[in-house]
């Protein structure tokens, strides 16, 4: 009857921190892709991918923003040449991809501070050809990034991951 207690009760804490590790399995896997997708913005720009039959003059970008549970990989310069992503009218919108429904961009900051816009803030991040050269800029770009920016991934758990992307396109998965 003990070992029956004993093994019963190890089994319940067992599947608990299965189900914990599953979601911060998922939380891991998100940041990867959006890691991999940034860096494949960067590989178009660098290959000048074209977009509608168009090599895009600004390059290719990604957009996050706080709160929501996508992002956009982008083409910039076939409307408008503005190292940011544009309404969603625009011709732009290459791709979006979203996160496992319990994971959201929780947060975006920019060189150490926050982006401004409050608890909507926009972060674009544009790989502009031929070296890429990398624009970070906040909403209108009314903030330049010149250093890093940081993006914050966070499941229901409340669990973070952060990505971050440096001045020179390198592009880190921090636990």
């Amino acid at each position: 009857m003990i070992s029956t207690f004993v093994i019963a009760t190890l089994l319940t804490v067992s599947l608990v921190n299965y189900h914990a590790y599953g979601q911060r399995a998922d939380l891991n896997m998100a940041a990867q892709k959006l890691a991999s997708d940034i860096r494949q913005a960067q590989s178009y720009s660098l290959s000048l991918k074209e977009f509608n039959g168009v090599s895009p003059e600004g390059g290719w970008g990604i957009f996050v923003q706080e709160r929501n549970n996508f992002y956009r990989i982008f083409a910039d310069g076939i409307d408008t040449y503005n190292k940011e992503y544009d309404d969603p009218g625009e011709s732009n919108i290459n791709f979006t991809i979203n996160f496992p429904k319990q994971i959201k961009v929780s947060e975006v900051k920019g060189d150490g501070g926050n982006v401004p816009g409050g608890p909507n803030a926009e972060l674009h991040i544009t790989f502009e050809p031929p070296d890429p050269v990398v624009s970070m800029c906040s909403k209108n770009c009314s903030q330049l990034y010149n250093d890093y920016v940081e993006i914050f991934l966070a499941n229901d758990q409340n669990d973070t991951v952060s990505v971050i992307i440096n001045k020179f396109g390198l592009v880190d998965v921090v636990n």
